[in-house]
């Protein structure tokens, strides 16, 4: 059986090389049409850099940035940004929930026709919905760009193998295989395939991909290299 072998295969497919969603926020942050960005995680910060790159300079995204207001959840997810050269404006604990969030920056800025990026991850229609509820207009950041079309053969097989309690670690290399990973397994939406899925012993090979996976409910370990 599958729990007796060690299986070697290709999981994940890379995602498509399409930046319009970024290059239009990028675009918009430019002309200060942008007034506040929110940040959920490490990987989309250090994707939202990395992407943005190919077509504004690093060092206009960062005089933009700092011209606003920039909001990280998670210690993590702060010091990412400051070590992309922009120190968060507010940083916000990590386990707070989205009422906390909402209820602290209603406390420390006006929200009230104010234009917000919000980082796209995980299930933010809450979040969406209380900053719109409170006047804003928000507007979402795809950072981490997966490939969202029905899984390959080789990623139908590992879904399966789940599926089946046949399979016990999954490695996740990247944040890209993470949003994939997750998103295929909310697609399939079946019962059995959430339930392995959690007893499965994911290992994320760094610590951005970790918190990816944990943003996505999905617990995971990190490998570590000696």
């Amino acid at each position: 059986s599958l729990a007796d072998e060690t299986l070697v295969r290709p999981a994940m497919i890379a995602g498509p090389d399409n930046d319009l969603n970024l290059k239009n926020f990028a675009n918009r942050l430019l002309t200060a049409a942008i007034d506040a960005v929110v940040f959920l995680t490490a990987a989309g910060v250090a994707q939202f850099f990395q992407r943005s790159s190919r077509f504004v300079a690093a060092a206009r995204l960062i005089d933009s940035l700092q011209d606003i207001q920039t909001v990280t959840v998670g210690d993590f997810v702060g010091d990412k940004l400051a070590s992309c050269g922009v120190a968060p404006t507010y940083r916000i604990a990590g386990n707070s929930s989205w009422r906390d969030l909402l209820i602290r920056l209603e406390r420390d800025f006006p929200l009230d026709n104010m234009t917000v990026g919000l980082e796209k991850t995980g299930d933010v229609h809450g979040l969406t919905a209380g900053l719109e509820a409170r006047g804003c207009q928000v507007t979402t950041i795809d950072a981490i760009r997966f490939q969202q079309s029905d899984p390959s053969a080789s990623e139908q097989d590992v879904l399966d193998a789940i599926e089946d309690g046949e399979l016990g670690v999954l490695l996740v290399p990247n944040p890209v295989c993470a949003a994939r990973f997750a998103h295929l397994i909310g697609r399939r939406d079946q019962p059995i395939l959430r339930k392995n899925s959690q007893a499965l012993v994911l290992v994320a090979l760094d610590r951005e991909t970790e918190q990816l996976l944990a943003d996505r409910g999905l617990r995971s370990q990190i490998l570590r290299r000696t």
